[in-house]
């Protein structure tokens, strides 16, 4: 045997593999990230709110001809409250739409389509519990009065969800959540709903109540830190 073949022959030789492969244990291994497997829109035209719901629910909850309703809703309470709000404080021609007509549609979709209450969007933001995303079946999140996304806690890991991006669900670390919710206080989480058959939810000033309506934008949101 010459000495190449010598060289060829220790290259495979048994008695150099080791129970313990030595460098796979100095290889720093990152894991995969496992992909979101829950229901996901791309946006259109301005339609982040209804998209922001749905991605909140897991579910295509809401159409188009659902949040209109919920808008004429909304403007039928305040003029039989009182109230004289005009539609474009709610609603825009390219889909953008206010956070109560997202708290009625949630109300008034389950209403048309179940004959029951299924959600409610609570009163308490998020930044004062951010635990309770961890209970809820997701949350919205206002940024700066232009845009909604949503977040969701599945298995206990935190997705944020964005209509508008091209990669539409990213998962964030519980670090990075809290940080978003303290920064965008207009967080509010969707819980179910007990069965409310006879009527739909009304506003309350207990902050765990469901807000249906809630608050105008105006009042709900802060400037952006």
């Amino acid at each position: 045997m010459d000495e190449e073949e010598k060289d060829d022959a220790a290259d495979t030789d048994d008695s150099d593999v080791s129970s313990s492969p030595e460098p796979c244990a100095r290889q720093t291994l990152k894991a995969p990230v496992e992909p979101y497997i829950g229901h996901l829109e791309r946006q259109r035209d301005a339609r982040c709110a209804l998209h922001a719901l749905n991605h909140a629910l897991g579910r295509p909850f809401a159409n188009d001809e659902d949040m209109e309703f919920a808008v004429e809703n909304v403007l039928q309470t305040a003029e039989h409250e009182g109230s004289q709000e005009k539609r474009s404080d709610h609603a825009a021609p390219n889909g953008w739409y206010s956070s109560e007509v997202i708290a009625a549609a949630l109300a008034t979709t389950s209403m048309r389509r179940a004959g029951k209450v299924e959600y409610k969007m609570m009163l308490r933001p998020l930044y004062e519990r951010p635990e309770d995303i961890h209970a809820s079946v997701g949350a919205v999140v206002n940024l700066d009065n232009r845009h909604w996304v949503a977040v969701r806690s599945i298995g206990g890991e935190i997705w944020y969800l964005d209509s508008d991006r091209r990669e539409i669900a990213s998962k964030l670390t519980e670090a990075q959540y809290v940080a978003l919710v303290n920064k965008r206080r207009a967080a509010y989480p969707i819980q179910w709903a007990d069965d409310m058959t006879a009527s739909l939810p009304s506003a309350s000033s207990s902050a765990d109540s469901p807000c249906s309506p809630v608050p105008p934008l105006a009042s709900l949101d802060t400037p952006s830190l």
